[in-house]
C-alpha cells in the first residue's frame, strides 16, 4: 500500500462518510455511506446491507460499485459510528478502495499487521479531549488540511455529521 498524493485539497473535495448500524437477526449490518463535497453539499447517497461483525469488505464493495468511486478521493471513518460491536479495519480499506482513510475516535487494536507501515496517527482535540486518529495512506499535514476543509468550525465533518443522521433514518425505518 503506498502513500496517496492529493496535490492539492480543494475546497470541494468529495470525501465519504461511512456509519453502520445492526439491520436485525443473524449479525446483519446496514451500512450507509454519505458523499459530501467538503464541507458543501451533500452529492451522493450509498448503503448495503452485509454480514458482520467485520463488514471491512462489504463497504470496500459498496464503495468500489459506486458511481461516486472515481470521484472521492477520501474516506472517513468515526468509531462512534460503528455500533453493536461492528468493525472496519482502515488499512484493508483503503487497500482495496484504493483511496487513503482517515479514522476519527478509533482504537489502536483496530489495526491490525497489514499496511501499518503507511499509517499516520493524528492529534486531535475535540472539546478540550484529545482523540485517538489517524490516516492510513495520507501524510499528518494532508490529514489535517482534509478535516479542516470538511468541516464546519470544531465539530465533526459535514459527510460524518450527514451520515449519522441517514444511518438513523435507515435504522428507525423511516427510509427503505
Amino acid at each position: 500500500m503506498s502513500v496517496y498524493n492529493l496535490r492539492q485539497v480543494k475546497k470541494e473535495i468529495r470525501v465519504l462518510g461511512v456509519a453502520a448500524r445492526p439491520a436485525g437477526v443473524d449479525y446483519r449490518i446496514q451500512v450507509v455511506g454519505v458523499v459530501f463535497r467538503g464541507k458543501l453539499w451533500l452529492d451522493g447517497v450509498m448503503r448495503t446491507e452485509t454480514i458482520g461483525p467485520d463488514v471491512t469488505k462489504g463497504v470496500a464493495k459498496m464503495i468500489c460499485n459506486s458511481p461516486h468511486h472515481p470521484q472521492i478521493r477520501v474516506i472517513l471513518l468515526h468509531g462512534d459510528l460503528l455500533v453493536g460491536g461492528t468493525s472496519i479495519n482502515p488499512c484493508i480499506l483503503s487497500s482495496a478502495t484504493l483511496r487513503p482513510v482517515i479514522a476519527l475516535n478509533f482504537n489502536r487494536e483496530s489495526i491490525r499487521d497489514e499496511g501499518i507501515e503507511n499509517v499516520r496517527w493524528l492529534r486531535l482535540e475535540q472539546k478540550g479531549l484529545a482523540t485517538s486518529s489517524f490516516s492510513v495512506g495520507l501524510t499528518t499535514r494532508i490529514a489535517m488540511r482534509v478535516l479542516e476543509t470538511a468541516k464546519r468550525g470544531d465539530a465533526m465533518p459535514e459527510a460524518l455529521r450527514v451520515v449519522r443522521l441517514v444511518a438513523s433514518a435507515f435504522a428507525e425505518g423511516a427510509l427503505t
